[in-house]
């Protein structure tokens, strides 16, 4: 990454998303109250529309890639590209986002792909690197595009051989860092360099394999205290994303006052939707929600304390009543069989009818 940054190339940031997988498993036996994820779709516009923010992608790089280059980079300079990628399996393909960045005091380029997903994918070096060719061909492309009509305009008629050799001999693709962001429950096996998901049985043939690797940012594996410990706006919502429910209130509070402090009127009316998407995952209204987000903007978080000690009672009522029911319908599911079974040992009636009188007794 260094030769790039020294010898004039761009660099390309990859940064691929992973977003939390939706649990809707009830269980009514053991009651329980915990976070619902929202649907993975509209989680991940939200994502998208957070870091559309120049301010964002800034806080991410500044406080979670710990490269040397990071501390030349001119983050004034970004602004996000569409991407449109097509491959035979998928069709249209498109990269979450993508940003343009310079470094400071030279003619640099760094472009930042951002990538959303929902479930630990174990080949996540080829998808990264397919994405990469994916951008290569298309900037290949414009360049040599844009290139041939300067110089068409330049010669004013139709360029020669030679003409198309100078346009390729002055192209050199831009180097990309390719990050992984991922913010799921589940533990990231997956490995960072592609050569590990790759079979090499002659020792010979190691060295034409490709030199791939991505750079990863996995929220479970910081701990509270250290993501407490960093002040920036990622760090706030990456604790809230991974706190319990005891947690949560002090989490959701602490990132409203970083977002009081650091972020514009756009970036704060995104995150009030994303706070609302994350606080009803909780089985909380959103009549309820609105109101708990008014008092949060407020410094205080009694509301939603209290909101979720009302929802946790809830559930451990309904669950122990649910409880109850089941058991006694079991109970007599019992009684009935045992029942049918002296029958068919010829017991008489009022023996039978004797026999559940004295367990009943026995029972009280």
């Amino acid at each position: 990454m260094r030769y790039a940054l020294e010898n004039g190339g761009g660099v390309w940031y990859n940064i691929s998303m992973q977003s939390k997988k939706a649990d809707k498993t009830v269980n009514i036996k053991k009651p329980e109250y915990r976070k619902t994820p929202v649907n993975a779709l509209s989680s991940d516009k939200l994502y998208r529309k957070l870091y559309a923010h120049p301010k964002m992608v800034e806080d991410l790089i500044v406080n979670f890639v710990k490269e040397r280059f990071v501390g030349h980079i001119d983050f004034s300079t970004l602004k996000e590209h569409k991407t449109r990628f097509v491959t035979d399996r998928d069709g249209i393909r498109e990269s979450d986002m993508m940003f343009e960045l310079k470094i400071k005091d030279e003619t640099l380029y760094f472009y930042v792909l951002l990538e959303f997903q929902s479930t630990v994918d174990k080949f996540m070096p080829v998808r990264m690197l397919t994405y990469i060719m994916l951008f290569y061909q298309d900037w290949l492309k414009k360049q040599i595009e844009y290139k041939r009509k300067i110089k068409q305009k330049e010669k004013k008629g139709t360029l020669d051989e030679a003409d198309i050799e100078a346009i390729y001999d002055t192209i050199k693709l831009p180097a990309v860092f390719p990050i992984l962001l991922y913010n799921g429950d589940r533990k990231w096996t997956t490995p960072s360099e592609l050569k590990e998901l790759i079979g090499v049985r002659y020792e010979a043939l190691g060295k034409y394999v490709p030199n791939f690797r991505y750079y990863k940012i996995i929220e479970n594996e910081f701990s509270p205290k250290s993501k407490k410990e960093i002040k920036s706006i990622n760090a706030a919502m990456f604790r809230l994303e991974q706190a319990g429910v005891e947690d949560l209130s002090e989490c959701a509070l602490r990132l409203t006052k970083i977002l009081t402090k650091e972020a514009n009127p756009e970036l704060k009316r995104d995150f009030k939707l994303w706070l609302n998407q994350l606080i009803r995952g909780y089985g909380i209204s959103g009549k309820e929600v609105n109101k708990i987000i008014k008092e949060l903007e407020a410094g205080k978080m009694t509301l939603l304390e209290a909101t979720i000690k009302k929802n946790r009672e809830k559930a451990k009522n309904e669950g122990r009543s649910e409880g109850i029911s089941e058991g006694a319908a079991k109970e007599r599911a019992k009684r009935d069989k045992i029942i049918k079974n002296l029958r068919k040992l010829g017991v008489s009636e009022d023996k039978i009818a004797e026999a559940i009188r004295m367990a009943e007794k026995e029972a009280a």
